[in-house]
């Protein structure tokens, strides 16, 4: 019983979660990295380079048919065109570089906002006479693991706090749900960026219409905001566990509590407050992970 409510303590200041996250991004991160330069990846692109060449050659001349049918074919129109089909010829020809250049870019972002990390942040409390939460329960000596409050029989502590058991699963399961959401997010976008990579060719044929609006200045934005995704997952649970940490900190101290022990541990569950605070904060949490995809369109405007 003990350890179950240490462990779920420790999901609520140790940020145990994000750093889980953290961690699994970034395997994926290096994982997509080692696909992007395999041969398999680039085969598949290189096959649709050409066919794209040929669209783009096609949707030249039909632009030119176009015009000509509206009698709108001047010098300067033919010259713009061109210049179009050059730039489209460019664009297609580095696409790769590209593409390489704009996964580097959201990988930077993301190590920037991974490297800030949640192990610095000071919650302004002591646990267990240290500044930083223990890293399990096994490092506790024996007086500290047991919690005051509890009966030593196991059997009996149970039956006598059901209501700490049940704020002690509940608050375990909604931090082990917002962790599952959070992988099944990133390896979905890590997915997603591997199909964009593959079939960007073709999108970029598209480069005729609209000018900055065309399908492939759109096409590259969601394969940008399909990598800044785990950015913004990562920011999300770091903000989630400042922000929780900090709000259950500040209400320990309305009840003068300022250090976590075997002696306040109970309390500190027990609290309306804080738990209420904590699952709003952790299912809060998960519906962000959920529109991560969405916000990252937002932030390089791919709509």
């Amino acid at each position: 019983m003990s350890k179950l409510i240490f462990n779920a303590l420790s999901a609520i200041f140790d940020g145990s979660m994000a750093t889980k996250v953290f961690a699994f991004i970034e395997s994926v991160m290096m994982a997509l990295t080692a696909v992007f330069t395999s041969g398999e990846v680039m085969r598949g692109f290189t096959v649709l380079q050409a066919v794209a060449g040929s669209l783009l050659i096609i949707f030249f001349f039909v632009e030119l048919t176009d015009n000509a049918s509206k009698d709108m074919i001047t010098l300067e129109r033919l010259v713009l065109a061109f210049i179009k089909l050059i730039l489209g010829m460019c664009l297609l020809m580095f696409l790769k570089e590209i593409i390489a250049g704009l996964f580097a870019f959201v990988y930077g972002i993301y190590h920037k906002i991974a490297n800030a990390g949640v192990d610095d942040v000071s919650f302004g409390i002591t646990f267990w006479g240290q500044s930083t939460f223990p890293e399990s329960f096994d490092v506790l000596s024996e007086a500290d693991q047991n919690f005051e409050g509890l009966d030593k029989n196991p059997l009996k502590a149970i039956m006598g706090s059901i209501g700490l058991l049940v704020n002690s699963l509940v608050l375990w399961l909604a931090s082990w749900i917002a962790l599952g959401v959070s992988y099944f997010v990133a390896i979905s976008n890590a997915i997603s960026l591997i199909a964009r990579a593959t079939f960007s060719p073709i999108a970029v044929a598209q480069c005729f219409n609209d000018g900055q609006k065309s399908n492939a200045i759109r096409y590259l934005k969601k394969f940008a905001a399909d990598g800044l995704t785990m950015a913004v997952i990562v920011g999300i649970l770091y903000a989630a566990s400042t922000l929780q940490g900090h709000l259950v900190s500040t209400i320990m101290a309305g009840e003068s509590i300022t250090s976590i022990d075997s002696s306040t541990a109970i309390k500190v569950m027990e609290n309306l407050k804080v738990m209420l605070s904590i699952f709003a904060i952790n299912f809060g949490a998960i519906g962000a992970i959920l529109k991560a995809p969405s916000l990252a369109q937002d932030i390089v405007g791919a709509h």
